[in-house]
């Protein structure tokens, strides 16, 4: 049952035991352990699907249903495992600082946003009522994606795809690799954000400021859509702190799965 899992132990310590550069790997190391996992199936990591049925009148009684992570393997290079989302269940938007993550929906279906951090930009500038210390701008690179288990293993670098949030459309498992992984005192702790479009804070800026005099053309503006360096428009977004109100992770006991 574990063969599979046991090679993807394997090669991934032989990958990310040798980074090229703080949280960058070699990219042919990433690219086969992204094709074996793009294999992976639930009983490899000994779980079973589970079909969670969640409605409104649970949400009103007792808010989002947890998320549990199930540790398969835990080292200081890397970490190995998977989260088990109820249906209706979601993890908020989150970073990983300087870290390579790898990802894998064994079964169900999400909701997947994701972006890449643009230069830092913050909003002392901005005239807002309530001033959100330390955001920072993203580029859009998923937007409301839909992924199932037919979906390929997704790679988030640390500038690209680095910040993201799931949504369980129906009861879901996410197989994880976080190399390395989160670390408080080496300053890579996970942070959470409140996503807001750029157009809604422009408008909020246009209904503070309409006794202000209008910027002059040539100045630079926030528009919603620009281009990346292929040329293909994309959308920008103001990621500030945030804690999560309604959002609880607990730690499941791993399976028996002899591991070496």
């Amino acid at each position: 049952m574990a063969g599979r899992l046991q090679h993807i132990l394997n090669i991934a310590r032989k990958v990310f035991s040798n980074p090229i550069a703080p949280g960058r790997f070699s990219t042919a190391g990433i690219d086969d352990l992204r094709h074996l996992i793009d294999q992976l199936t639930p009983q490899d990591v000994g779980i079973t699907p589970v079909d969670i049925k969640y409605n409104k009148l649970t949400a009103i009684l007792h808010g989002r249903p947890k998320v549990h992570y199930i540790p398969l393997h835990e080292c200081a290079d890397f970490t190995m495992g998977v989260f088990s989302l109820p249906m209706s269940s979601s993890i908020p938007m989150h970073d990983h600082p300087g870290m390579t993550v790898l990802s894998k929906l064994l079964y169900g279906k999400l909701r997947v946003r994701a972006l890449d951090w643009l230069p830092h930009k913050n909003l002392t500038d901005i005239q807002l009522t309530t001033k959100p210390k330390h955001a920072r701008m993203g580029r859009v690179v998923q937007d409301n994606a839909i992924i199932t288990n037919m979906s390929p293993t997704s790679v988030a670098l640390p500038e690209h795809s680095n910040v993201h949030s799931f949504t369980a459309l129906q009861a879901s498992a996410i197989f994880d690799i976080l190399a390395p992984p989160y670390n408080d005192a080496a300053d890579r702790s996970c942070n959470y954000y409140r996503e807001v479009s750029v157009t809604d804070l422009d408008d909020d800026i246009e209904e503070d400021s309409d006794e202000e005099e209008e910027d002059d053309d040539d100045e630079d503006t926030d528009d919603e859509d620009e281009k990346d360096e292929h040329g293909k428009a994309y959308k920008k977004s103001w990621l500030y702190p945030a804690t999560p109100t309604d959002f609880v992770c607990e730690r499941a006991k791993p399976p028996s799965l002899n591991l070496i």
